[in-house]
């Protein structure tokens, strides 16, 4: 080849390197407005294998994404690769805290992979993708169509990968916020559930139109399909089931009145237990003698204790499975908690009341039989004899306290005997 043939090839190849350059160059700016915008995780993954085979030419590309504790092949072009996955190693697993950055070169790839995956891709680089400080997955690449990578190629190797990085932690960061914000939102509406619920509940009095709120309350916030309030009752000293509501079934069949005695120096720690947990169960099953009959009854799958003073136990309501059959939030058992704090308040105001009224009505009708005594203490008095006085007292039973049949019999000294006067 003649000096003015190799000039022209050198110049040829310097315009070819400087095309190839400027197309590199649109096509990154191209990719940072597009990785710029809010996208899914596979909007990123998918678009980001199409940059990396359209920028860097490449002969044999797999994409790697970490799914199932392993690492799931999802895209490959130039070949059809019969290593469907990769094992989550150790040396995978602490990539990107220990190196975090694109790996060149066979050798250094070994450290890695088995050579069996090498050997099938050609593989000389591994683009990461981290996300969270984790190897979220990477792409194992060949080479160039033309020729092999050189610095220029690897340079456009590390930038796709801080741009891919930066999506990805980007869409970490805004599917957090929006998990913040629904939580937000959730509490926001459970606190302004709870303030309504409160109110109704707390200028709700009669017993036992309250347990039949206090069940709605409970089902209708924390959508529990099977809901049951059970309450110490004094005279029997036992947990009697007092409410019960089946959103499934809307019948008006008779609720069973089951009643279960305490052990009283068994103490939960917890105010809700959940009965998926084999101990928790023993637990309140060794603290209520048919214990499980009752959670059997009420389709139970959660226990919420309502305490009162000095830990005493006031009574408890159960919930069942989610009428969605999803698994409750861990915002609906801070809202139970709450609940049941004000349930508690509830019941002491309205036994509270039910006692001042029991002694009013009790001392009402003490006032009411004084009352009486007085009115027939002034009668018997009038009398002016003791015919007149017996009559007197005669009608007095028959009138005041409803008495049917009666007599009044006098002692007589010389028979030594009761003689009666009147019947």
């Amino acid at each position: 080849m003649q000096y003015n043939d190799i000039l022209k090839k050198i110049e040829q190849d310097f315009q070819n390197d400087n095309r190839r350059d400027i197309y590199r160059y649109n096509g990154l700016l191209e990719a940072i407005r597009f990785f710029s915008n809010r996208l899914t995780l596979n909007q990123i993954t998918d678009t980001a294998f199409d940059f990396v085979n359209e920028l860097l030419t490449v002969e044999k590309c797999a994409m790697y994404l970490y799914e199932n504790n392993r690492y799931e092949l999802k895209k490959q072009r130039g070949i059809k690769s019969e290593n469907q996955y990769i094992a989550a190693t150790p040396e995978l697993s602490n990539f990107i805290l220990y190196v975090g950055n694109v790996v060149n070169g066979r050798k250094a790839l070994e450290q890695y992979f088995e050579a069996s995956v090498l050997d099938e891709l050609d593989a000389t680089v591994m683009l990461p993708l981290a996300l969270e400080n984790k190897l979220y997955g990477f792409f194992l690449l060949s080479r160039r169509i033309s020729a092999e990578f050189n610095e220029s190629d690897i340079l456009v190797c590390e930038t796709l990968m801080h741009l891919f990085t930066n999506s990805l932690e980007n869409f970490n960061r805004f599917e957090k916020l929006q998990i913040s914000n629904q939580e937000l939102d959730e509490k926001i509406f459970n606190l302004f559930a709870i303030n309504q619920s409160a109110k109704v509940m707390l200028t709700e009095y009669n017993l036992q139109a309250l347990y039949l709120l206090a069940v709605d309350v409970f089902s209708e916030l924390t959508q529990s399909a099977h809901t049951g309030f059970i309450l110490y009752d004094n005279s029997s000293e036992k947990y009697i089931l007092r409410a019960y509501r089946d959103v499934f079934d809307n019948t008006s069949k008779e609720m069973e009145r089951i009643g279960v005695s305490c052990d009283e120096k068994i103490v939960p720690s917890n105010q809700i237990l959940d009965l998926s947990d084999d101990s928790q169960k023993e637990l309140f099953c060794r603290m209520y003698n048919n214990g499980d009959e009752l959670l059997s009854y009420l389709n139970a799958k959660y226990v919420v204790f309502i305490f009162g003073e000095n830990k005493k136990i006031l009574g408890f309501v159960t919930l069942g499975q989610t009428v969605t059959g999803k698994a409750y939030k861990k915002g609906a058992f801070e809202l139970v908690d709450s609940l049941a704090s004000y349930t508690y308040i509830a019941l002491s105001n309205a036994m509270m009341i039910k006692k001042v009224n029991d002694q009013k009505k009790l001392l009402q009708e003490k006032l009411e039989r004084m009352i009486t005594l007085n009115r027939l203490s002034k009668n018997i008095n009038s009398a002016l004899d003791s015919d007149t006085l017996i009559e007197l007292a005669l009608k007095s039973l028959t009138i005041s306290f409803g008495v049917e049949n009666a007599m009044i019999a006098l002692y007589d000294e010389d028979s030594d005997s009761l003689r009666i006067s009147k019947a």
